[in-house]
């Protein structure tokens, strides 16, 4: 938001307004963000959809250049109010890394065990949830080693992208021995 600079001629908007007015540009910005997301999701993308993608090409090219041109007029007006908004204060890496954290633990949900709680379960339905578990938990530790920093090892393309489990010695999963998710590589005793 550097160029122009807020117009001194224009009546002042006390603090309080400021803030309000600040929170519900956030707000549309935000709003805008999760119509782009509707109107231009890949049926592919998303299995648990709640809505059928019917819009045409002409309506989702329509609905880009105007969302668009909606937050132009949001970045404009933050520029003309004489409003910051703070730059990201974490990375992507970190933010993602914090959300695999909480996909492992849905991920345990899906155990035998869990599902013990409601009612019998026959062996080998355990035998294919823990099978699945272990598979999706497999997938999601790959990517959390590869988050790491593993991906820019050589043979790492090889390493990650192979079925089965992941492999391990000489470094660290993203959960250290005791269970706790590690923030980067730790040392092997």
């Amino acid at each position: 938001m550097k160029g122009k600079q807020a117009n001194p001629d224009r009546a002042a908007l006390n603090e309080n307004q400021k803030r309000h007015f600040f929170a519900c540009l956030a707000h549309l910005h935000e709003r805008v963000t999760e119509l782009e997301g509707l109107l231009t999701r890949s049926p592919d993308s998303d299995l648990f959809a709640r809505y059928v993608q019917d819009t045409t090409p002409i309506q989702r090219t329509t609905a880009s250049r105007t969302l668009a041109r909606l937050r132009a007029i949001i970045r404009r007006t933050l520029v003309e109010e004489g409003l910051q908004v703070r730059p990201p204060e974490c990375g992507t890496v970190w933010a993602a890394r914090g959300r695999l954290l909480l996909l492992l633990d849905d991920i345990q949900d899906i155990g035998p065990e869990r599902l013990r709680g409601y009612g019998f379960l026959a062996a080998d339905a355990a035998l294919r949830l823990d099978r699945l578990r272990t598979e999706l938990h497999d997938h999601v530790v790959r990517l959390a080693d590869c988050l790491a920093g593993d991906c820019n090892e050589p043979g790492a393309e090889e390493r990650l992208s192979r079925k089965g489990k992941p492999e391990t010695r000489g470094r660290c999963s993203p959960r250290n021995r005791d269970g706790v998710f590690s923030t980067g590589k730790c040392n092997q005793h």
